[in-house]
């Protein structure tokens, strides 16, 4: 029942991709990966594949029978629960959306999300396939807050760069962002899985380094900006960021970033302070006028309060 589920699985999907090539110039069968739970189900796990299609149609065959496969030969590591069934899709612009029986929603929560996050990394990487929606008997799956989840791509799910992706906690951040002319800054809200191999905090400036959102709000470190450290003791978070941080251009003034940093970081995490240090040196001054050698605290005077228009 399992096989002849998952493969029906596979034809379907191959329907809807069927004509779809890869862009010229792309490599056709280096860089791809298999995300899948290990047997444990504790972790979402990744082995390199070899992609030998050039449709996207036949790539992602490929990829969901790697996917589904059992990759260390353990009979109990299928994706899905023996009682799931997979029912339906669909498939607009972009977006590719998998409709599940609603024992779909009776999984274990931690589970689930490590499911999701496999097949939202698998999917990904199929040319055309930039996010994957989950349906349940026709509805948007909601999180354990009772809200649509929403739709995914592998940047929803945070994780260390060059790490396994470990259990996944859900997020609910409050970030700042510049406003237009770069004096005062802007609330941001963002629901992100986190891997909780890392620090809220860390997910929290990956987040910031990201970028804004939504529409009249402007980022505040540079895209050269590295994270080398972020770590929290007695309710302060250290945060070590590269030369990047200092020498950026944005037309911002001095205490934006700063304060960036700070607000979010203290509204959204569990501390009060924040010390920021440039390769690893507090001993500075940022931009000639702030000194980094002392901690910082949450800055609500340059908060605008935004109305809709």
């Amino acid at each position: 029942m399992k096989s002849k589920r998952i493969w029906l699985f596979l034809s379907l999907m191959l329907c809807v991709f069927m004509g779809c090539e890869l862009r010229q110039g792309e490599e056709e069968t280096e860089g791809y990966k298999i995300y899948y739970v290990n047997p444990e189900k504790t972790k979402v796990v990744s082995e390199p594949v070899e992609v030998e299609a050039t449709h996207a149609a036949d790539i992602l065959e490929e990829l969901l029978r790697g996917l589904y496969d059992q990759p260390k030969g353990d009979e109990s590591s299928y994706l899905l629960p023996e009682d799931v069934e997979f029912l339906d899709y669909s498939f607009e612009q972009d977006v590719l959306w998998l409709n599940f029986s609603k024992e779909y929603k009776d999984m274990d929560r931690t589970e689930e999300v490590l499911i999701r996050a496999s097949i939202v990394r698998t999917c990904v990487q199929v040319p055309g396939v930039n996010y994957v929606g989950f349906l349940t008997e026709g509805d948007e799956l909601v999180n354990s807050y009772g809200e649509p989840i929403g739709l995914l791509n592998a940047e929803s799910f945070v994780e260390n760069s060059g790490s396994e992706i470990n259990t996944y906690q859900l997020a609910h951040m409050t970030l700042y962002f510049s406003n237009d002319t770069g004096d005062g800054l802007v609330k941001e809200n963002r629901s992100v899985y986190y891997s909780t191999s890392m620090p809220l905090e860390r997910a929290i400036v990956e987040e910031l380094l990201k970028g804004p959102k939504e529409e009249d709000h402007y980022p505040t470190l540079s895209s050269e900006t590295k994270i080398l450290g972020v770590t929290v003791s007695d309710g302060v978070c250290y945060v070590n960021l590269n030369q990047a941080f200092s020498n950026m251009a944005l037309n911002q003034q001095e205490e934006i970033p700063i304060y960036s940093i700070t607000n979010s970081l203290v509204e959204s995490g569990s501390v009060s302070q924040v010390q920021i240090s440039i390769n690893g040196d507090t001993k500075l001054m940022y931009r000639e006028n702030i000194s980094l050698d002392q901690f910082f605290r949450k800055n609500t005077e340059l908060v605008l309060e935004e109305t809709d228009e």
